[in-house]
């Protein structure tokens, strides 16, 4: 970690810049015109079912961040200085994964007095584990797709045995023994060990089995999301339109996180529009409006929030005064 000088308004820049362009890029694509029709005659209610069903993604993944970090000894902050703090990372979800990280680490940090290494750690268990709860959501998939299911368990179990054998206690030769085998996790899951090492609380069976739940309860409101924001393109209810939303959400979403490319923006949203058209072998202008009125409600509503809290609560957190230019590695 060190210092590039580039404060936090430029470091969400690019990602927030590829985004855009994608999203009008696609939008000319498949015409403009097509794309104010579908949305004339779109049925919002159904829009209105995501703006909830995202909101209650929010105060999941809030509620289990607040879990995380009374684990981790964070218990001076206050409820509406905890609000802020989650409310000010949306935007950072533009960044790539260790700079958003890091700001959070550092911010945490300044209202809690904690040791930045120690709140960084929490960070990254906590998207570790939002990671296991996205792919486990393409299980969901094997209703569209049965064949696909046992791939997707297989691949799923994998992972989850390997953090469960990189946070066994080191006395434990047969976990050691797994742990040597699978060091090209590691590689794949950056600064895993040592966020064990810092919190090793948050890695007890119990507790990652209580989050690991909360994350997928999470995620999943997010992939209903999606079922209703189609159906408010007129198609029609089956389990195979639940099974297509969970498998489009949960593989966009995960393209986008091994892109390596801020936030994954642009990424996802080509993931989706592509996954949508061919699965659904529709025309591309319902996949690109459906995969718009995603991310509209699901990232875009949520980076506005995050960037009025900037705006009103930049001097507390460091933003306007340019502090903490981190922060990559």
């Amino acid at each position: 970690m060190y210092n590039t000088g580039r404060n936090a308004y430029r470091q969400i820049l690019p990602g927030v810049s590829l985004g855009v362009f994608v999203i009008i890029g696609m939008a000319l694509l498949c015409g403009v015109s097509n794309v104010f029709d579908l949305l004339a005659d779109y049925r919002w209610p159904f829009f209105g079912m995501a703006i909830l069903l995202s909101l209650l993604n929010s105060f999941l993944r809030f509620l289990k961040r607040q879990y995380y970090l009374s684990l981790s000894g964070v218990g001076r902050l206050s409820f509406m200085k905890s609000i802020r703090l989650f409310a000010a990372s949306f935007p950072l979800a533009a960044t790539p994964i260790r700079v958003g990280e890091s700001y959070k680490g550092l911010w945490l940090n300044h209202y809690a007095g904690i040791p930045v290494t120690r709140s960084i750690s929490v960070y990254t268990i906590d998207h570790i584990f939002d990671g296991l709860s996205v792919f486990a959501l393409s299980l969901f998939g094997s209703l569209a797709f049965p064949m696909l299911w046992p791939i997707f368990a297989i691949i799923f179990g994998f992972f989850v045995i390997a953090i469960f054998s990189l946070s066994a206690k080191q006395g434990s030769s047969s976990a050691f023994e797994l742990r040597e085998n699978l060091r090209f996790l590691e590689v794949y899951l950056p600064d895993l060990r040592k966020s064990i090492e810092e919190n090793p609380m948050l890695f007890r069976p119990g507790i990652m089995t209580l989050t690991f739940i909360m994350g997928l309860v999470s995620w999943f409101a997010d992939g209903l999301a999606l079922y209703f924001i189609l159906l408010g393109l007129g198609l029609t209810a089956s389990w195979v339109l639940v099974g297509i939303s969970f498998l489009v959400f949960s593989f966009s979403l995960l393209i986008g996180v091994v892109s390596n490319l801020p936030g994954g923006l642009g990424v996802v949203e080509l993931a989706m529009a592509a996954f949508l058209t061919i699965f659904l072998g529709a025309h591309p202008g319902y996949a690109v409006v459906a995969t718009i009125l995603f991310r509209l409600v699901t990232f875009w509503a949520a980076f506005g929030v995050g960037m009025l809290v900037w705006t009103f609560s930049g001097k507390n957190l460091g933003i306007q005064n340019q502090e903490g230019r981190v922060i990559e590695s």
